[in-house]
């Protein structure tokens, strides 16, 4: 499979998502660029597709955010120079799917959309793991942020890498120091000058983990 636009669907697949999902008669387009869009992730047009949607008030800005991930997925495996992707399996695609459905703030709506890449990309693919969507899903937009600050970046040791990082952010320290402490829960991120039973105010020396250096190689461009 290609990695260019979304697959085609057929008038009667097209009319079934408009109906379901009550888009009114102007939106047949809309329900094909949608169906077209998970076919093209998941290799086929799933009968439940509907119900992972929800509820009625919630449908349009959920196949908005689904059409605007297909988008920047494409975009994500044209940069990765991917000429043949991958559908991927249901028992990452749909957990996903469902997550990046709910998320339109920018920095998350970025990271769904990496992943997905990499899900789809066949380089990367077994990489792509369960617990790598949870971290995500539990991510502010700023530790999203901070996450990717760490590509090819270590900040000095010492007490002024909370400053440095706001700095190579834009934000507060304070803002700073509540992401690589949520960085840090999550298990992306270390401080290499923490010991056990240590209770710290802030990160001195904050180093990515074997899981957090995983998760920014399987995102990276």
């Amino acid at each position: 499979m290609d990695q260019g636009g979304p697959l085609p669907i057929t008038d009667e697949q097209a009319k079934m998502l408009q109906e379901g999902l009550k888009l009114g008669q102007g939106a047949l387009e809309t329900a094909r660029s949608f169906g077209g869009y998970v076919a093209k992730i998941l290799g086929t047009m799933p009968e439940d597709l509907i119900g992972v949607m929800g509820a009625d008030k919630l449908r349009a800005r959920r196949i908005e955010n689904i059409i605007g991930l297909g988008e920047r997925t494409r975009a994500r495996l044209e940069a990765r120079h991917v000429e043949a992707a991958e559908p991927v399996s249901l028992s990452l695609a749909l957990p996903l799917l469902e997550a990046a459905a709910d998320e339109s703030r920018e920095e998350l709506s970025d990271l769904w959309a990496r992943l997905l890449a990499a899900a789809m990309d066949p380089a990367r693919t077994g990489r792509v793991r369960q617990t790598f969507m949870a971290a995500v899903k539990a991510m502010d937009p700023l530790d999203a942020v901070a996450l990717m600050s760490f590509d090819g970046y270590s900040p000095e040791p010492g007490a002024g890498a909370e400053g440095q990082i706001a700095a190579r952010l834009g934000v507060s320290q304070a803002q700073a120091s509540i992401s690589l402490f949520r960085l840090i829960e999550l298990g992306c991120v270390r401080d290499a000058f923490a010991r056990p039973g240590m209770v710290r105010t802030n990160v001195e020396r904050p180093l990515l983990t074997s899981f957090g250096q995983e998760l920014l190689e399987v995102l990276a461009d």
